[in-house]
């Protein structure tokens, strides 16, 4: 059997090296560590069985002093080389592991190397390679977003909240849903932290007043949802989040001839809360006797429905539903808008 050969390993990941090729040297190299472990393995156990064989032979040639004398010096000197080989693979292993900045493989199985956060080293995750992660915020209010090293393209999905419905003496119109809104991101472009705000909806009228508009939802300067506007008491439409006005009257059908990125409020017992795709939907309204349903939404809330007779108005649904409004009985109060929401969806790579 002739010697077994020790394959070289590859270059060394470079820290300086693109995302890309330090990846693609880490793999490689890594890669390579298993098969020279198991040659190496291999040359120490043949090195071995050729000292087994020589103090064999020098067991067999005992009657032969001189003889005997020579091969025994050979197979001492024959097992001390193949141990000291064995041990100087084993530590050119790990200096080519420590040289390289590489941590420890153990506990690590089933996980990849990526850039610290710091830029300035490598680190274990367990994120893989192209996965899909989404954040999802919908709690009304202020956060922080921080982009991770192996972040490649964001997301952004952000909804404004609804507006609230309002409460009249004749009628009490439904709140405008929130506005919908996304945009892809270069992760390259945005800034390691953001500012994540999400819209509170606006509160339902409890007096003979018009309701109140949802807040926006922004993810920092990158992309901003407006809120729903407030549901109204005069008879007028709550026009859709980010018009240039909040009302629009009954008379005008512009607010009825298409499906807006949010639902119109309605503005009197004549009309359902307006209808959506991505953004919310828009709240019903309420006059002495009747109410009528709010709007729906395939990718956002639902409107609140109108007060019945002298009920309450219904709270749309999240994110982003407008508040069903009610008529000014005695106690009863409208519906208030549902809280936007943000989502960012990071594609690794």
């Amino acid at each position: 059997m002739s010697v077994p050969n020790i394959t070289p390993l590859p270059a060394a990941p470079n820290p300086t090296s693109s995302p890309a090729t330090f990846d693609n040297d880490t793999t490689n190299f890594i890669g390579a560590l298993p098969t020279m472990v198991g040659q190496t393995n291999t040359l120490a156990a043949y090195l071995e069985q050729r000292a087994s064989d020589a103090e064999s032979a020098a067991t067999g040639a005992a009657s032969q002093a001189a003889t005997a004398t020579t091969r025994a010096n050979q197979a001492a000197t024959s097992a001390s080389a193949a141990q000291s080989a064995r041990n100087s693979a084993q530590t050119a292993a790990a200096a080519a592991q420590s040289s390289a900045g590489l941590p420890t493989l153990v506990g690590n199985a089933g996980k990849r190397l990526a850039v610290n956060l710091a830029g300035d080293g490598v680190e274990w995750t367990d994120n893989p390679i192209g996965g899909v992660i989404a954040d999802v915020y919908d709690t009304a209010g202020a956060d922080t977003w921080t982009k991770e090293p192996d972040d490649r393209f964001l997301i952004v999905r952000c909804w404004g909240a609804g507006g609230g419905g309002g409460r009249g003496s004749s009628y009490g119109g439904g709140g405008s849903g929130g506005q919908y809104v996304q945009r892809i991101l270069n992760a390259v472009d945005v800034d390691a932290s953001v500012d994540v705000t999400v819209g509170a909806g606006g509160a339902g009228a409890t007096s003979i007043a018009h309701g109140n508009a949802g807040g926006a939802s922004s993810f920092g300067s990158y992309v901003h949802a407006a809120g729903g506007n407030r549901g109204r008491n005069d008879g007028r439409f709550a026009t859709p989040a980010g018009a240039k006005t909040d009302n629009a009257s009954t008379s005008s059908s512009s607010v009825l001839l298409f499906t807006p990125p949010s639902g119109y409020g309605a503005a009197t017992a004549s009309y359902t809360g307006g209808d959506a795709v991505e953004g919310g939907a828009g709240g019903g309204a309420a006059t002495t006797s009747s109410g009528t349903s709010g709007g729906v939404s395939q990718f956002g809330g639902a409107g609140g429905d109108g007060g019945e007779s002298n009920g309450n108005g219904q709270d749309g649904t999240a994110p982003g539903g407008g508040g069903g409004g009610a008529h000014a009985w005695s106690g009863n109060h409208a519906g208030d808008g549902a809280p936007g929401r943000v989502e960012i969806i990071r594609i690794k790579g």
